[in-house]
């Protein structure tokens, strides 16, 4: 999520159209200078050494999750197809952005600005990008609901193909909201230079309130609404959880025992909560920027750009963070985690699929799972399914 004029990043300090020693210049002005070029300083030293331990640290956490929910365990699980959507959006935003600015700054390069083809597309993922994610995690929020309050219906609703169904049908709707980019985005001339930005003609081609409805658009889609109804879906997960997790006290005299749907709503409300936390800096700006009053002085403009520049280096860290927020906090990735870093040394728990979940839910109410002792060739099917789990 970014405000369409990208022209200020190409702002160079060092190039300014007047002398900061002329005499003509009072003492304000040059404080005002000192203090604006001391910001751009830091921000720009933020970027460049920032970015490449983002890139760096995100390429490799995130081929970690898609390989680990690739796997055996977690790979005909609804949720296991959301949260590799995920890592794939979240790398690729990596490279658009961190990649992007980092090259900016070092070697003076600006992708989205070569061509009107690269300008177009460019813009068109980027904003595709934020907006999938914030809605992935979305989705992710709804279908705990349906485990922890439907658990018999969710075995038939929250299914593999179900997913593909809604991560398909938040592509087409977002692409449809977004292909006005294709003409409303262009290389746009300023000073001299040409940036990817809105054309100018664009109150003539769109109508005179448009880059308003825009920006109010992306907010809503980026922010806004994802945020109310994840927090609305974490807080009712949450309160669930204590009332389920009372109700398994209460029943039963070991009061440590978990199912595996607390273990992973657990690790999708932290994900959600982190995603919040980290994005919320950007919302903050992007509404700042879409008040009259605020934007009135050049001053706060400019401090309003740099405040929004650093909250788009935060916001890239929530790229990074969800592996470690995983090990955390789930202990099923956890655990498959151990043990395909052990080649399947590892002795592992029983898997983790739609169906086994919606039965563990049910159990902490009602049904207690009961071993079975057949035997197999002198040994019963738990040590068979355990050699079976080390070939994988």
């Amino acid at each position: 999520m970014s405000a369409p004029n990208v022209t200020k990043s190409n702002l160079n300090f060092t190039e300014l159209p007047f002398n900061v020693s002329d005499s003509n210049m009072s003492v304000t002005e040059s404080l005002l200078y000192d203090d604006e070029a001391q910001e751009f300083d830091n921000e720009e030293k933020t970027w460049m050494f920032g970015a490449p331990l983002l890139l760096v640290f995100g390429t490799i956490s995130n081929i970690l999750i898609i390989i680990v929910l690739m796997r055996k365990k977690f790979r005909k699980s609804s949720w296991g197809l959301y949260l590799t959507t995920l890592a794939v959006c979240d790398t690729l935003l990596l490279y658009m952005f961190s990649l992007d600015s980092w090259l900016q700054i070092v070697f003076k390069v600006w992708i989205s600005d070569e061509t009107v083809a690269g300008c177009k597309v460019y813009r068109f993922v980027s904003y595709f990008l934020v907006h999938f994610v914030a809605w992935i995690l979305v989705a992710v929020s709804c279908e705990r609901i349906v485990f922890i309050y439907f658990p018999m219906k969710a075995k038939i609703v929250c299914r593999r193909r179900t997913a593909c169904i809604v991560l398909g049908s938040i592509a087409f709707i977002l692409t449809g909201v977004n292909a006005h980019i294709f003409w409303t985005f262009s290389l746009t001339e300023y000073d001299g230079f040409y940036y990817c930005d809105l054309v100018d003609n664009i109150a003539e081609l769109m109508g005179p309130q448009f880059v308003i409805i825009f920006l109010w658009l992306d907010l809503s889609i980026a922010s806004l609404v994802p945020f109310i109804l994840m927090i609305t879906c974490n807080i009712t997960i949450i309160a669930r959880l204590i009332q389920s997790d009372r109700q398994r006290r209460a029943a039963t005299s070991d009061g440590a025992q978990k199912s595996s749907t607390t273990s992973i709503a657990i690790m999708l409300v932290s994900t959600a909560t982190m995603f919040l936390i980290l994005t919320l800096p950007v919302a903050i700006c992007m509404v700042l920027s879409l008040n009259d009053e605020f934007t009135s002085t050049g001053n706060n403009m400019d401090n309003l750009y740099f405040a929004k520049r650093i909250a788009e280096f935060v916001q890239q860290i929530n790229s990074v963070l969800n592996f470690w927020l995983y090990c955390l906090t789930g202990k099923a990735f956890r655990t498959e985690l151990k043990a395909m870093l052990c080649c399947g040394r590892f002795s592992r728990t029983p898997g983790v699929s739609n169906a086994y979940v919606t039965r563990s839910t049910s159990a902490t109410t009602q049904v207690e799972h009961k071993p079975k002792d057949v035997k197999t060739n002198g040994q019963d099917n738990t040590v068979k399914k355990a050699q079976d789990d080390t070939k994988l």
